[in-house]
């Protein structure tokens, strides 16, 4: 007994004191600010001298049961209820519980599998007020909405390039150390982006699944059909500014413009 009233006297200094009548206002009052469990994970535990600062592992409080609340047997996180422990268990499981009743595609999370119904359906619920695009997600819009700010915010600290995009500046990092980690499963070359592998394995398929509309010609990448498609259209998107003159490829203009610096070194 003698016990319980220290405790008691304990949780009364701060203001902890369940024979309050303002006890229930307290309450609803911390759960608006956030989690109680989870203000004692960044300071020192109130309720035993036994509890050390909590470090980096962010453990709530222990019940006086000792056990956890909540906690995932994985990596010992802990949620406020079962459903987002649950949900967060199935990263370690591997189990993809929500299904794509159109494609049969499976997910860990029922808010990935609505996001995958989007691309189906074609709803596109976020709007940019700049252009008027629309977009599946709000990440996707702030990503869009960068291109009209001009923003640049990822700065790489080896050459001082920057980028609008974090992905962007990580696959640019990857020259400077050289990473190269998406590795063919047909030869030994390995390449910076799966964008770049998917290219390189077409080169192993023979694939062709681009076909030219007028003529049926196919090839491999979409960047090779625009560039015969040129033929058919007459276009010649690269101009010399210097005497005007287009051509139908950048390798076609940059021999060209050897032609006019050798005049110039012949004048001199």
């Amino acid at each position: 007994m003698k016990i319980k009233q220290e405790e008691e006297t304990d949780l009364r200094e701060y203001g902890y004191d369940d024979s309050s009548p303002s006890r229930d206002v307290l309450r609803n009052q911390s759960n608006r600010r956030g989690s109680a469990k989870e203000k004692l994970n960044k300071q020192r535990c109130l309720r035993s001298s036994r509890c050390r600062t909590i470090s980096s592992q962010k453990l709530n409080h222990r019940s006086d049961t000792g056990e956890k609340q909540n906690e995932c047997s994985h990596c010992f996180k802990t949620f406020a209820g079962s459903s987002a422990l649950a949900n967060h268990q199935q990263i370690h499981t591997g189990e993809k519980l929500h299904r794509c009743s159109e494609c049969g595609r499976t997910f860990s999370h029922i808010g990935n599998l609505r996001r995958h119904q989007m691309i189906h359906t074609g709803e596109k619920p976020h709007h940019c007020t700049t252009c008027g695009m629309d977009f599946r997600s709000s990440s996707d819009l702030a990503v869009h909405q960068i291109t009209h700010t001009g923003e640049k915010p990822h700065h790489c600290s080896e050459c001082g390039k920057t980028f609008n995009l974090m992905f962007s500046l990580k696959r640019h990092q990857m020259i400077h150390s050289g990473e190269k980690p998406h590795k063919c499963t047909m030869c030994e070359n390995s390449f910076r982006t799966k964008a770049e592998l998917a290219l390189h394995q077409i080169t192993h398929t023979g694939e062709k699944p681009h076909v030219c509309y007028q003529c049926g010609k196919s090839f491999s990448q979409m960047s090779d059909l625009k560039k015969h498609q040129r033929i058919h259209t007459g276009e010649r998107p690269y101009p010399c500014t210097i005497c005007g003159k287009s051509f139908k490829r950048s390798t076609h203009l940059t021999s060209h413009h050897i032609t006019h610096k050798k005049k110039a070194t012949k004048k001199q």
